[in-house]
């Protein structure tokens, strides 16, 4: 399916890695220029970026920025303004993996700030100073937050702090709609199930085999199965789709 996006522009954030690369991998295939977002890892983000550039022939910048700090955030922004690029879509996987099992009696205040900065915040930075600008240019545009299965099922326990980021994330998700339709800007969610991420998947792993037995297909998703969604709701095949929490679990949340 065509998806008309050559010549547009994506930011990813977390788009080094995972989840995000796979984002990143599948809007430059469809002809969509991409700003990648890193917070640490730079060499991996300008491999990754280069190929990118090689396969697809599209252009893709390198930005590093922490965007659970919101001045890192202004930054980041500073310096697209810059550079002239202007984005039309944006796709908040940023979020905190480092999860530590944890009774909801013992978490600690830092437990609980590392991923509402991380997942939540992070969201609203980017979101905020993306829709700004979009409203300002008076351009169409989409956003995409990658939510968890966590903030829907009771069975995830002992991350507490995790589980009300993902779920205050869907809920903003709703909340933009209803502000930001009447601007042509669309905000859309999905929820990726078990996917081959280096958090969430080791080959002949006995948490991996038993995370496999969950899936009615058994089989883990791949990031690009998650780049596919993502890219398929900032489209306009999906110009019907706002506010949309889109289950991309493969059957384990039914």
């Amino acid at each position: 399916m065509e998806l008309n996006l050559r010549g547009k522009t994506v930011l990813v954030t977390g788009g080094s890695k995972g989840i995000g690369l796979g984002c990143c991998r599948v809007f430059a295939e469809e002809g969509c220029h991409v700003v990648m977002n890193y917070r640490s890892d730079e060499e991996s983000a300008q491999r990754n970026a280069k190929e990118l550039e090689n396969v697809a022939s599209v252009k893709v910048w390198v930005m590093k920025a922490d965007v659970s700090i919101e001045q890192e955030v202004e930054s980041l922004y500073r310096r697209l303004d810059e550079k002239g690029i202007k984005l039309d879509f944006l796709v908040n996987n940023a979020a905190n993996t480092k999860v530590r099992p944890t009774p909801f009696q013992e978490m600690t205040t830092k437990d609980w700030r590392r991923d509402q900065e991380g997942t939540l915040n992070s969201a609203f930075f980017v979101s905020r100073a993306f829709v700004k600008r979009a409203v300002e240019e008076k351009r169409a545009a989409a956003i995409v937050n990658i939510v968890s299965k966590s903030a829907f099922l009771s069975s995830s326990i002992y991350n507490s702090p995790y589980v009300a980021a993902k779920g205050g994330l869907a809920a903003l998700t709703r909340a933009m709609v209803k502000e930001l339709i009447q601007y042509r800007i669309r905000v859309n969610a999905l929820i990726p199930g078990y996917v081959k991420t280096e958090h969430n998947y080791i080959d002949g792993d006995a948490r991996t085999e038993e995370k496999r037995k969950l899936l009615p297909l058994g089989e883990f998703a791949t990031p690009y199965d998650m780049g596919n969604a993502a890219t398929f709701l900032c489209s306009d095949r999906a110009r019907q789709m706002n506010g949309v929490i889109l289950d991309c679990t493969g059957g384990t949340m039914v």
